[in-house]
């Protein structure tokens, strides 16, 4: 994968495996993000797309009485089309770091956001607990010189150390404060 669009999809498509099928019980299923349920991950990462989205000119609603996989499926193409639209995709936009191309902050924190949330939804529910290893390599370089501020802005809990001779996805989740 070389291109932000390639590397979003395909996070969308991991999200996306996680939500298939989700049950009641498991929606309420906590998740390794302190005092959030598996509805709660699922409902950052939409209200993140549609945050996004409504930076441009788009005017996205959330479709809040749909099932989660009917939401993220309404809001994930659209974000995709976004970012790999030219002129959209150059747009500038806010977010949390200041003002930056909406290709810029999906490809600088929105991909990774998710990547993340796929495991946190994953683990709570007792899905797929592998993430794509490409994804996790990239993320985990491009988050470490954010250490500091990543927990500054209480993102994410303290740093766990990962067992000795963890493989990569242990070190990124680790990292960002998952117990593995």
């Amino acid at each position: 994968m070389s291109t932000t669009t390639e590397k979003f999809v395909s996070v969308n498509q991991g999200f996306r495996a996680r939500l298939i099928g989700l049950t009641e019980a498991q929606m309420a299923a906590p998740t390794p993000c302190e005092g959030w349920t598996a509805i709660d991950c699922i409902d950052h990462v939409i209200s993140i797309y549609l945050m996004v989205l409504n930076s441009t000119d788009a005017d996205v609603v959330d479709l809040d009485t749909a099932s989660p996989l009917e939401r993220f499926d309404h809001v994930a193409p659209l974000l995709e089309a976004a970012v790999s639209d030219p002129v959209t995709g150059g747009q500038e936009v806010k977010s949390p770091f200041g003002p930056m191309a909406l290709k810029q902050l999906v490809s600088g924190i929105v991909l990774h956001d998710t990547l993340v949330h796929t495991w946190d939804l994953a683990k709570a529910v007792g899905g797929d607990l592998e993430l794509d290893e490409a994804l996790v390599a990239e993320s985990y370089q491009k988050m470490l010189p954010m250490d500091e501020g990543l927990r500054n802005h209480g993102a994410f809990a303290e740093k766990q150390v990962a067992p000795e001779g963890a493989d990569l996805q242990t070190q990124f989740l680790s990292f960002l404060g998952r117990t593995v």
